[in-house]
């Protein structure tokens, strides 16, 4: 019912976003942050995820170089 969405590929690598991202974000800025404040607070939150991401790329990458098979990256 549910799928993630592919949103990139970095070095053959497929990330995803799995739909619960789509869900539990915003419920997290509405209820954490007065009005006021929500487009600094997703402007962080979007930050936050690709720094992520790429954290995530890293562990990829190194994985890669020491021969270690990478699947995907799903971001939940």
């Amino acid at each position: 019912m549910f799928k993630t969405i592919k949103i990139t590929e970095v070095y053959g690598i497929p990330v995803f976003f799995h739909w619960t991202l789509y869900v539990v974000g915003p419920l997290y800025l509405i209820s954490s942050f007065p009005a006021k404040v929500w487009p600094a607070a997703f402007a962080v939150g979007i930050l936050g995820i690709f720094s992520i991401v790429l954290h995530e790329i890293g562990h990829c990458i190194l994985a890669l170089k020491h021969g270690c098979p990478v699947q995907n990256i799903t971001m939940y």
